[in-house]
C-alpha cells in the first residue's frame, strides 16, 4: 500500500490516466505534470513519409511511440490521406515498440506484425537481430528530439536505415508549474517518475526558473526518482540527479518499481 504517498509523473492527465488508477488503487497520489509538448512538423513531411514508403519499399516501418502514430493520423486525416495510409502501410511489416504503439496502430486500422519482448530500442534491436534482415530496408518516423543509438545498432545489423522526424519535442510551459515547485519544495512530493529523456531535459529547462539548479538537484535527490528506461536515467545522470531504473520500460513497470520504493 502506497498510504497517501504523492507520487509525480511527466505525462497529462489523459497520458497518466493509467498510471492514476493503479496508484490511487493502492491509496497514493498522482500529480501528473507534463513537461513536453510535440509540435507536428509540417504536412509535408508526413507526406513524404508515404512517399518515401511507395519509392524506397521498405521492408519494415517501425514505430517507437503511440505519439508518432496520433501525430502522423491527424495529418492524415485533414489532408484525407487516412485510407491511403492505412493501405500503404498494411503492404508492408509494422514493428510497434509496445503495446500502446500497437493499440494506437490499430485504432487507425493498421495491422502490427511484430513487438519487441522489451518495449524499448534494446528490445527493438534483439527482436531484428533474431531475423534475416541483412540488407533489408526500414524506416522509422520519430521525434527530432531522438537520439541516434537505434539507426546505428539497426545499420550495424547490416539493414538500410531512413529516420523521418515527424515532430519536434518542446518545454511545456503551464500554469500548473508554479503549484508543483511549491509542493516540490515543501517536501511533498515522495517520488518523480521520468517518462523519458525529453521529459527530463524539458523539466529542468523550466524548473530552474523557479530553483537554482544545485538547490533543485539536492531536492531530488532527497526523494525516490524513477526512471523508465536507461535512456531517460542517462538523461538524469546528465543532471546529477540519482535514479531507480525500471527494468520493464513501461508504466506499469515503473508502478512495480514505485510500489517497492514506497511501502519500504
Amino acid at each position: 500500500m502506497l498510504d497517501g504517498k504523492v507520487i509525480a509523473i511527466t505525462r497529462d492527465e489523459e497520458g497518466a490516466k493509467d498510471f492514476v488508477k493503479m496508484v490511487e488503487s493502492k491509496n497514493g497520489k498522482v500529480i501528473a505534470l507534463p513537461t513536453i509538448s510535440l509540435v507536428p512538423k509540417d504536412p509535408a513531411t508526413m507526406i513524404k513519409f508515404l512517399d518515401m514508403i511507395k519509392d524506397k519499399k521498405h521492408d519494415y516501418i517501425l514505430f517507437m511511440s503511440a505519439n508518432a502514430v496520433k501525430i502522423m493520423f491527424d495529418v492524415f486525416d485533414n489532408t484525407k490521406k487516412t485510407n491511403d495510409a492505412a493501405s500503404l502501410l498494411n503492404s508492408t511489416r509494422i514493428i510497434a515498440v509496445g503495446p500502446h504503439t500497437k493499440q494506437e496502430l490499430e485504432n487507425h486500422s493498421v495491422n502490427v506484425s511484430m513487438m519487441p519482448k522489451k518495449y524499448s530500442s534494446y528490445g527493438v534491436i534483439e527482436l531484428l537481430s533474431r531475423e534475416d534482415c541483412k540488407g533489408k530496408r526500414i524506416i522509422i518516423p520519430r521525434s527530432s528530439a531522438s537520439t541516434n543509438y537505434l539507426a546505428k545498432s539497426l545499420a550495424t545489423l547490416g539493414m538500410v536505415v531512413d529516420e523521418l522526424h515527424v515532430y519536434d519535442v518542446k518545454p511545456a510551459r503551464h500554469d500548473k508549474w508554479s503549484q508543483f515547485m511549491d509542493t516540490l519544495a515543501k517536501n511533498k512530493i515522495d517520488c518523480i517518475v521520468f517518462t523519458s529523456a525529453s521529459s527530463v531535459n524539458s523539466f529542468f529547462e523550466v524548473a530552474m526558473q523557479y530553483e537554482k539548479n544545485e538547490h533543485l538537484v539536492n531536492i531530488l535527490n532527497s526523494i525516490k526518482i524513477i526512471a523508465i528506461g536507461p535512456f531517460t536515467n542517462d538523461a538524469l545522470i546528465e543532471h546529477g540527479v540519482n535514479a531507480v531504473v525500471s527494468d520493464q520500460h513501461t508504466i506499469n513497470g515503473t508502478f512495480d518499481v514505485a510500489i517497492k520504493l514506497l511501502s519500504k
